[in-house]
C-alpha cells in the first residue's frame, strides 16, 4: 500500500489528472482448498464453451483435465490459497502445455506431486 502512495505523489506532481483513474486497490482473501476447484471448473467450462467444446463437457462434466485433483491440490498449498499466486500457477502450467515440445502426459507428471 506504501508504493501505491509512492507512485500516486509521483503522479500527482507530473499530471495530476492522471490520478483521476486510479481506483481504490481489491485485496482478495485467501481460497479455501474447496474453492480451488470449484474456481478452476467454472474457468474451464467457461474456456470450453467460448471455444465451443461443450461435447467435452457433456461427456466429461466431473473432469479436471488436462490438470487433476492431485495437481490443484498441490498448486492450493504451495500458494497458502493466495488467489494471484494460484493463477500465476495456472498460467505457468497451461503455457507449459501450449508451448512445450513435450508429451502433455509429461508435463503433467511433472506437477503431478502433493507437497
Amino acid at each position: 500500500m506504501e508504493a501505491l502512495e509512492e507512485i500516486k505523489a509521483l503522479i500527482r506532481e507530473k499530471n495530476p489528472e492522471l490520478l483521476l483513474t486510479f481506483k481504490e486497490p481489491i485485496f482478495m482473501t485467501d481460497l479455501e482448498e474447496s474453492d480451488i476447484y470449484s474456481f478452476y471448473k467454472e474457468n474451464m467450462e467457461h474456456f470450453l464453451r467460448t471455444i465451443d467444446f461443450l461435447e467435452f463437457l457433456e461427456e466429461y462434466p466431473d473432469s479436471y483435465f488436462p490438470l487433476n485433483e492431485r495437481i490443484l491440490k498441490s498448486i492450493y498449498e504451495k500458494t497458502s490459497g493466495n488467489p494471484r499466486q494460484i493463477i500465476k500457477q495456472f498460467i505457468k502450467i497451461f503455457n507449459e502445455i501450449i508451448y512445450a515440445n513435450e508429451k502433455i502426459e509429461d508435463i503433467i507428471r511433472s506437477y503431478d506431486i502433493v507437497v
